[in-house]
């Protein structure tokens, strides 16, 4: 797999695999091809804590509804900002440490990518009708 596909051009489920099942010297390449470069990446949410989220990054796993992601942020991610469990959503992360069995990439410096609050749409007033002035 390492030499049909580069690692950092390989996708979240084939690092996966080869970090669990790979030889040792094809984990190395690839772990040292991605640990602490900023990866962005979809995922599903499993759980969520204000610094902390466990994600479902490949599609075995978003089926299973298992986390295989510790997205690890630096400040507390704003409560209107955090998806629901389950919700579908991209992010950044730079991989810091992973566990091959099971498997657990933690990722650090996380960040939600386009990320926005729930619509809040003012009230519309309803028009002023004036009458005209008596003359």
């Amino acid at each position: 797999m390492i030499t049909e596909t580069v690692p950092d051009k390989m996708d979240f489920a084939q690092w996966e695999f080869v970090l669990t099942n790979g030889a040792q010297a094809d984990q190395d390449t690839v772990w040292t091809a991605i640990k602490g470069k900023a990866v962005q990446m979809n995922g599903t949410i499993i759980s969520t804590e204000p610094t902390q989220f466990m994600i479902a990054g490949s599609s075995d796993d978003i089926e299973a509804k298992k986390a295989d992601i510790t997205l690890q942020f630096e400040d507390k991610v704003p409560v209107k900002l955090i998806p629901k469990d389950g919700a579908s959503f991209d992010f950044q992360g730079e991989p810091a440490s992973y566990t091959s069995n099971p498997f657990m990439m933690v990722m650090d410096k996380g960040r939600l990518l386009n990320a926005k609050p729930a619509a809040t749409t003012p009230a519309k007033k309803p028009p002023v009708h004036r009458k005209p002035a008596a003359q």
